[in-house]
């Protein structure tokens, strides 16, 4: 579903800017899409990461996502989400992931500007590689806990 929104919105004709900042995005809403989603994924993640200690309130005392790919990941891991990423073979997808959870959060606290038309295209491009990175940690970390299988990856088409 936000996947579909995002796509509505990326596809939707622009409309007149007057009255509106040039260096503010009018699909600034596909930033906040793409990181809700984002977030989602996560929380489906962690759940699987944790399944095996259903008495654990890690999860419950830092409901925060950034806390999560920092303190909570590092305690679990040795390291934080995004050097994961990296180590993973996704070091681009790390880098967008902090600029877009960075700029999203300035949008949130009152600097429109944050989300501009640059990182709407580079969200929309990164698309595919988020989802990937996603299922390569998601097999890493959490599969053979409580019967949690590998997610299935596909080849994207040339």
């Amino acid at each position: 579903m936000l996947l579909g929104l995002m796509r509505n919105e990326w596809e939707r004709p622009l409309t007149d800017s007057a009255g509106i900042s040039g260096r503010v995005s009018q699909r600034l809403v596909i930033v906040i899409l793409f990181w809700t989603a984002f977030e989602v994924l996560m929380e489906r993640f962690f759940e699987a990461a944790f399944a095996d200690d259903p008495e654990s309130k890690e999860l419950r005392r830092t409901p925060n996502i950034g806390q999560r790919l920092d303190r909570v990941y590092r305690d679990r891991w040795g390291k934080t989400f995004w050097d994961d990423l990296a180590d993973t073979g996704y070091p681009e997808v790390a880098r967008h992931l902090q600029t877009v959870q960075h700029r999203r959060n300035a949008f949130i606290h009152g600097n429109a500007e944050a989300i501009d038309d640059a990182l709407v295209a580079s969200t929309i491009a990164s698309l595919l590689d988020v989802q990937l990175a996603w299922i390569a940690l998601f097999n890493k970390r959490c599969t053979g806990r409580q019967n949690k299988i590998p997610v299935w990856a596909f080849e994207p088409k040339p």
